[in-house]
């Protein structure tokens, strides 16, 4: 296919992304080739990335999803408000990787803009030899927090179970609560614990000691009865409280009637103690 029209291509922070990828030893030429030779949302559209659509369909917000061709990362379509939050942040997200590098904030390696259309280039979380089938987006609310698609990403109410994470429990608890201290600090809520689990099979699991604790055992986490896989991290962590966010609050609390406990959106404060809380009660 060829293009019919000049689309205009830029990079945000290149400098500070380079150091950000080689926090995580992902060279130059590592990171292009699993993008491809067309490693812009241009490509993603004419074909030289594939649709995500085995784990993740158009989000809610209207963004969309792309998987690079070895699946070890996702392009995301992100707002403007989105991307200026994440340049007035970008600095002490930086600082944070780099001095806790056990961090479960998921890694953004990439931040670009094509025509009008502004996306981020960010890790897989469910990258593993073999499929990831049963996903979750937990945030500690329960209003409008159910999927009832079949194969699609449960919600809250649709996670019935424990994480059972044996020793390894009060050392991402605390990871978690570094994190999201962090996140609070930047006026950040509306995140989620990314959760993915897959079931152990007879075959032997792939090791990698040199990684992070969290990703050793072929990209995911062992659990305590050595059954499950558990792949983890705290995704959509560049939203904002700010006057929507605030409206939105006000608008379910005050004027639906809605257990403000129990929504969503509130403030950054509120929002990391009810998911701490949350968290400490699934994860055994």
């Amino acid at each position: 296919r060829v293009l019919t029209e000049t689309i205009s291509f830029s990079e945000y922070a290149p400098s500070l992304f380079v150091a950000i990828r080689k926090l995580f030893n992902i060279s130059q030429s590592d990171y292009l080739t699993s993008l491809g030779p067309q490693s812009t949302f241009i490509g993603s559209m004419l074909g030289s990335l594939r649709p995500l659509s085995s784990i993740v369909n158009e989000g809610r917000s209207g963004s969309f999803f792309f998987i690079s061709f070895d699946g070890r990362f996702i392009l995301k379509t992100i707002t403007s408000n989105e991307l200026s939050t994440i340049l007035r942040s970008l600095d002490l997200y930086f600082k944070h990787l780099r001095d806790n590098r056990s961090s479960l904030l998921v890694k953004v390696f990439g931040l670009y803009r094509a025509g009008q259309r502004i996306f981020m280039v960010m890790e897989n979380v469910f990258h593993s030899s073999l499929p990831v089938k049963n996903v979750y987006d937990l945030k500690g609310s329960k209003i409008d927090r159910s999927n009832p698609v079949e194969h699609g990403v449960k919600k809250d109410n649709d996670f019935n179970g424990v994480i059972d994470l044996g020793v390894n429990r009060a050392i991402v608890l605390k990871v978690i609560e570094n994190d999201v201290k962090f996140l609070e600090s930047l006026n950040i809520m509306d995140y989620s614990l990314a959760l993915g689990i897959r079931k152990m099979n007879k075959d032997q699991v792939p090791e990698y000691p040199a990684r992070p604790f969290y990703s050793r055992f072929d990209g995911g986490l062992l659990s305590g009865d050595k059954s499950n896989i558990y792949f983890m991290r705290l995704i959509d962590i560049f939203t904002e409280y700010n006057y929507m966010k605030r409206g939105e609050y006000f608008a379910k609390s005050f004027f639906q009637g809605k257990d403000k406990t129990l929504i969503s959106s509130v403030p950054p404060l509120e929002y990391r103690k009810r998911f701490e809380n949350y968290l400490a009660t699934i994860i055994k």
